[in-house]
């Protein structure tokens, strides 16, 4: 029985362990050659991006540096006396709202109108803005492109401003239709319009029965004035600007005649601002300008939306003064 015994203790021994060497590394099965790296394409849209974005960084530097420039200028002039401004107008503020408004400025294909527009002409229309006191972010004026110049336009709301800064206190606007009761008189001795009647029914009030509009402009001395315009002298006013007619013409001829008939009516009041005429030179404004340049008439600019054609630019000519006489506004 030993023999058993004996091959049952062989067979119960266990293989012997395999003692490995410090440190040595366990094999890896071998793994397969990663590829090389291709570059990625750029995609189309990706490319337009950047372009996009660095033209509008260079827009803004270019902006930057026209508005450091006319600032520069504006403090020039006023701190020489050259240019007196409202108690209420902030020029540097206004210079900084205008080139905000230049930046989204585009001409009629589209391009913005720091890449077309010659520097000198965005400088001439910031500081003409400045030398009117008005600020595009209060809807006083826009600027409109004509061909590779920029041009200032007063609007609406600004035309009132420079109006009330020159004598108008208050202008009210009325729109005069078919079925209404109207009258009015002029007086003999002082040349002023009265509007002595104006009866007007909610039946009236329909925009193909418009006969007209007018105004009534009450003085800081305590008169009171009227401008009337009829239909005909409403359209050819509209005609006069570029892109006529538009939506609001065709679909709110009511709210547009009281604009075209304000706009007509505060220009007597701008137009008589000596001020202005002899210290800055404005050939819009001076009637002694012999060489003034053919403008669009200040009642049709509130419409305008597009320039189709360009036009010579306005240069408006500051020329600082020591003393200056009286305030331009």
């Amino acid at each position: 029985m030993e023999p058993n015994s004996k091959a049952g203790d062989e067979s119960g021994k266990k293989p012997p362990t395999e003692i490995k060497p410090v440190g040595t590394p366990t094999p890896k099965p071998p793994s397969s050659p990663t590829p090389p790296s291709q570059p990625q394409a750029t995609k189309p849209n990706q490319t337009a991006a950047v372009a996009v974005s660095g033209n509008l960084d260079a827009l803004q530097i270019k902006g930057e540096e026209i508005t450091k420039s006319v600032i520069a200028r504006v403090t020039n002039y006023i701190e020489l006396g050259g240019l007196t401004v409202p108690d209420d107008y902030n020029p540097v503020n206004s210079v900084r709202a205008g080139m905000l408004a230049i930046l989204s400025t585009e001409d009629k294909n589209g391009s913005k109108a720091l890449d077309v527009c010659e520097k000198s002409s965005v400088e001439n229309a910031i500081m003409e803005m400045i030398q009117k006191g008005l600020n595009p972010l209060r809807k006083q004026c826009s600027f409109v492109v004509f061909g590779k110049t920029l041009k200032m336009m007063p609007e609406h709301s600004g035309n009132i401003v420079m109006a009330q800064r020159n004598g108008l206190k208050k202008i009210i606007a009325k729109v005069i239709y078919k079925d209404d009761d109207f009258d009015y008189e002029i007086d003999t001795d002082t040349g002023l319009t009265k509007i002595t009647r104006h009866k007007q029914s909610m039946d009236n009030i329909r925009k193909e029965d418009i006969k007209g509009a007018y105004a009534i402009m009450i003085n800081d001395d305590g008169t009171v004035d009227a401008e009337i315009m009829t239909k005909a002298e409403i359209t050819e006013a509209w005609k006069m600007a570029q892109g006529y007619p538009t939506k609001a013409h065709i679909n709110f001829p009511g709210p547009m005649s009281e604009k075209t008939v304000i706009n007509r009516a505060t220009k007597r009041y701008i137009r008589t601002d000596t001020d202005i005429d002899n210290e800055f030179g404005d050939p819009e404004l001076n009637p002694k300008n012999k060489n003034a340049t053919q403008t669009l008439d200040v009642e049709a600019q509130e419409v305008i939306t597009d320039a189709n054609s360009a036009t010579p630019e306005t240069k408006v000519e500051f020329k600082p003064t020591e003393k200056p006489e009286k305030k331009p506004f």
